[in-house]
């Protein structure tokens, strides 16, 4: 089993690192390294995600637009024709 870092960098009375120490800030750094690349990855992965999100969601919103003013100009339609319902249902109800 590795030994666990001791925090020191060098030997006081020598002054120069161990080898046991060099060997497992190495493997350390090594292991850093592979998590950054893998977060590196997911990271991208998530913009990419992101990007498709943002892209259904504009849309989505040009869909609400046009059925917003389709639902206007039926409701502006209603209106004019209103007049026309009043006197037919009074002409065909009486």
């Amino acid at each position: 089993m590795p030994k666990e870092f001791n925090g020191k960098f060098s030997d006081k009375r020598k002054n120069n690192i161990r080898n046991d120490d060099v060997e497992m800030m190495r493997k350390r750094n090594e292991e850093l390294e592979r998590e950054l690349k893998e977060s590196l990855i997911r990271e991208e992965k998530m913009k990419v995600q992101l990007e498709r999100v943002l892209e259904r969601v504009r849309v989505a919103e040009e869909a609400e637009e046009r059925l917003c003013l389709e639902l206007g100009e039926l409701e502006v339609e209603a209106v004019e024709n209103a007049p026309f319902s009043l006197k037919y249902n009074a002409f065909y109800n009486t």
